[in-house]
């Protein structure tokens, strides 16, 4: 049935092996952020929101949290009505701008911001543990520049042609 030995771990050789290498751990990540940052109290997407608030002083415009987080500005519009249902954020008056709000957490979303960032640390040290210095510094300068692309286009995967070369990958 199988014509070809397997060639090591993870998918099969291919001439696109950041994609494969993307695929091949995707899930792994994504059921790690869910374990680390999601849980009966915050679901994970409420729990990068309320971290990205929880850094802003004063609260955050949603259009700033939308970019920030990578999504549309009508996402970042509906996480923050989820939140405020469940009593982790609130709206208030933007002084700036009498059209728009600002999104803080109450003191029950603070707590649990506290404890996700306590939690997000702990498992930083498990990381530091096993990968290698200079492989970590890599890793963070290309998730990061994943992640700036998709503050930057809304869409990492949509025309990167188009991107500008400073946050080209190649």
């Amino acid at each position: 049935m199988f014509d070809e030995p397997p060639h090591g771990r993870g998918l099969a050789p291919s001439q696109a092996p950041l994609t494969y290498a993307l695929l091949d751990t995707a899930h792994i990540v994504a059921q790690l952020i869910e374990q680390l940052v999601g849980g009966p109290r915050m679901t994970a997407a409420q729990g990068r929101l309320a971290l990205h608030v929880a850094s802003s002083y004063y609260g955050i415009a949603p259009t700033e949290l939308a970019f920030r987080l990578g999504v549309s500005p009508q996402a970042a519009t509906a996480m923050v009505g989820r939140m405020v249902v469940a009593g982790l954020a609130l709206r208030d008056f933007d002084p700036r701008d009498s059209r728009g709000y600002l999104v803080g957490l109450t003191g029950r979303g603070r707590r649990e911001a506290k404890r996700l960032r306590r939690r997000l640390d702990g498992y930083e040290e498990k990381l530091r543990a096993v990968i290698e210095p200079e492989d970590r510094a890599g890793l963070v300068r290309s998730l990061q520049s994943l992640a700036d692309l998709t503050r930057l286009r809304g869409n990492p995967w949509h025309d990167l042609q188009a991107t500008p070369p400073e946050f080209r990958l190649w």
